[in-house]
């Protein structure tokens, strides 16, 4: 029996109009882990990012 394989992805670039710190939000993805009949949570904490000119 054959697999079924799926992957959607997505990439965004932040590009700040002025200098200074930035506080990024927090990022939840929820999904099925089929194998392990699970659902799954990832969650990214929040960090700060300094951008100078």
């Amino acid at each position: 029996m054959g697999s079924v394989y799926r992957h959607n992805g997505w990439q965004y670039i932040l590009i700040p109009r002025n200098a200074g710190q930035y506080q990024l939000p927090r990022v939840q993805i929820s999904y099925f882990n089929p194998k392990e009949s699970l659902g799954i949570i990832l969650e990214q904490n929040l960090y700060f990012k300094n951008y100078a000119r």
